[in-house]
């Protein structure tokens, strides 16, 4: 390819990258103007007779914790010759995401038991006395935002702890929570260390009347944590049958 060619190339590219960035810049100035022209005491409401409640279906918060897995930081990006911006690198999952992700994720597994045992059926109508029922049961048994009770109590499932692909992922689970993502301090109310974790954390050192930043934390690759979790998913369905008992209710 000749010098002249290469610079016309050059030139196109820049000029489509131009565009682009015009093109986006006028999208989110419509979408300022939408929000600056928003009455500031808007209220929403549901359409006429429906009422909003916890999704029954085991899989969506399975589901969920896993694009949460995928909400990852990253502090660098391959470079590529022509200046486009490649993949991402070292990619982290911060206490928070992580803490979120994993308590969906596991509050899926126990819901997964739970209707198994209670023959309660998803992805149709269920009556408000038993969607109340599960409800309760959720936030009483499964405890809370804490990490390590919830996973306990998920792992004292017989099926889960019988199953050798599951025991073993929530074996190396409890590791990556208690290596990892511990809550690193107690704040006045112990109860609520999880959820207090969420915040931004530093370190202080009162003799040395030094304060150091989160950095400070020493966390794995997400593309680790992601990879320990991405298996089980289908293991969890095919255990408790849940995709085929939908595919046979609608049939």
């Amino acid at each position: 390819m000749s010098d002249d060619e290469q610079s016309i190339k050059a030139s196109l590219r820049k000029w489509r990258q131009k565009k682009k960035v015009a093109a986006m810049q006028q999208a989110f100035d419509a979408f300022c103007h939408r929000l600056d022209t928003t009455p500031p005491d808007l209220t929403k409401t549901l359409k006429d007779n429906l009422v909003a409640g916890v999704d029954l279906n085991p899989m969506t918060w399975i589901h969920d914790g896993m694009r949460l897995i995928d909400s990852y930081e990253s502090s660098a990006f391959v470079q590529h010759y022509d200046e486009r911006q490649g993949e991402p690198m070292n990619k982290t999952l911060y206490y928070p995401v992580f803490q979120m992700a994993c308590e969906q994720f596991l509050k899926g597994m126990w819901l997964a038991k739970q209707l198994t045992d209670e023959g309660i059926k998803f992805g149709v109508y269920t009556d408000v006395s038993i969607r109340i029922k599960i409800n309760k049961m959720l936030k009483k048994k499964t405890g809370g935002h804490d990490l390590l009770t919830l996973l306990d109590t998920v792992h004292q499932i017989d099926e889960y702890k019988s199953n050798p692909d599951i025991n073993t992922f929530l074996v190396r689970l409890n590791a990556l929570i208690r290596d990892f993502y511990f809550p690193p301090y107690k704040p006045c109310d112990e109860s609520a260390s999880w959820a207090f974790s969420r915040y931004p954390v530093a370190f202080y050192d009162s003799a040395q009347k030094e304060c150091k930043p989160e950095e400070y934390l020493s966390l794995p690759k997400q593309d680790w944590i992601k990879k320990l979790f991405e298996p089980i998913p289908d293991k969890i369905d095919k255990l408790w049958k849940l995709t085929e008992s939908v595919i046979k209710d609608y049939k």
